[in-house]
């Protein structure tokens, strides 16, 4: 019961993580991309 309690919440606050990071490499792209548009 608690172990699997417990494997819920590590793969929760995992998921959490994976897409505090992704969408922070969305955000770092668009502004990259952004600049490059308005280098042009």
């Amino acid at each position: 019961m608690l172990s699997s309690w417990l494997l819920r919440f590590i793969v929760r606050s995992g998921l959490v993580r994976f897409y505090a990071e992704v969408r922070m490499l969305v955000e770092l792209s668009v502004k990259l991309a952004g600049a490059l548009i308005m280098s042009w």
